[in-house]
Order: C-alpha cells, then structure tokens, then sequence
C-alpha cells in the first residue's frame, strides 16, 4: 500500500493543510491590523497603502499582539509537522496518531484566537494541549525506537 494513500497519512495531510492555514491567515491578518491602524515599518510598504501611513519602528498594540501569535504559532507548529511526519511514518497505533494529530490543531486554533482576543485561561489552554500533545508523540516515538 502506498503510505502517501494510508488514512494515517491523509489525517496528516489534513492537520498540515489546517495548521498552515492557521499561519497564513495570522500573518495576513497582521498586515491587515497595519493598514487598519494605517502604519508600517517599511518606507516602501507606506507608499503602497493608504495615504497618511506612518513609517515607526514601533507598532500598535494590537498589531503587536497578531505578530506575537503568529510567532508562537510559528515556532510551535513547525516543529510538529516535522516530528509528526516521521511519527506517522513510524507506523504508530492509528487511533492515537490521530487523536494527537486533530487535538493538536484544536489546541492551535485555541491559542491563535483567544491570544487575539487577548482571553486567558484559554490561551494557556489552547497551548498546554498542543504541547500535550506534541510530548506525548515524542514519547511514542521514543517508545516506538527503544523497542525497535
């Protein structure tokens, strides 16, 4: 059987698909709170948007606030499309793998959208259950390696 066709794969594929989604839309939408609130950091972006954007070094609080969450968003998704692609190549029990793959996206969208709405505890959350998720993979996988 190819793997690329397994229904572990496609779940993989489908919390990928999501998980960028999740990325692009904060970074577009980062740029779509700039141009709201009419500043940028870049002479040549002003030029391009409305008339009257500022050039600042400092931004908005709420344009600071997106790019935290893209940022943390950033820096814990890719790790895990990376240790999730070899976790379902590793041929680990399905029900699990796919249990960690859809919660771990739940967790994401958590995050991104109480950390825009500035709402806690979900944001915390939303975080613990991705990295719950994201070490409980890690230790199948070690499982997984020490019993090879």
């Amino acid at each position: 059987m190819d793997p690329l066709t397994t229904p572990l794969f496609s779940s993989y594929a489908a919390a990928t698909l999501l998980l960028s989604l999740n990325l692009y839309f904060l970074w577009n939408y980062s740029g779509l709170v700039r141009m709201r609130h009419k500043v940028t950091t870049n002479p040549e972006d002003a030029a391009l948007l409305a008339d009257g954007t500022e050039v600042r070094q400092s931004l908005p609080v709420e344009v600071e606030r997106v790019l935290r969450a893209h940022q943390n968003a950033h820096f814990n998704i890719i790790p895990f499309l990376f240790l999730s692609l070899l976790y379902v190549n590793m041929h680990p029990g399905i029900g699990l793998a796919k249990s960690l793959l859809g919660l771990f996206v739940v967790g994401r969208y958590l995050h991104s959208i109480t950390y825009l709405k500035g709402l806690q505890p979900w944001r915390t959350i939303g975080y613990l259950l991705s990295l719950i998720c994201t070490v409980v993979m890690m230790a199948d996988m070690v499982r997984m390696l020490v019993g090879m």
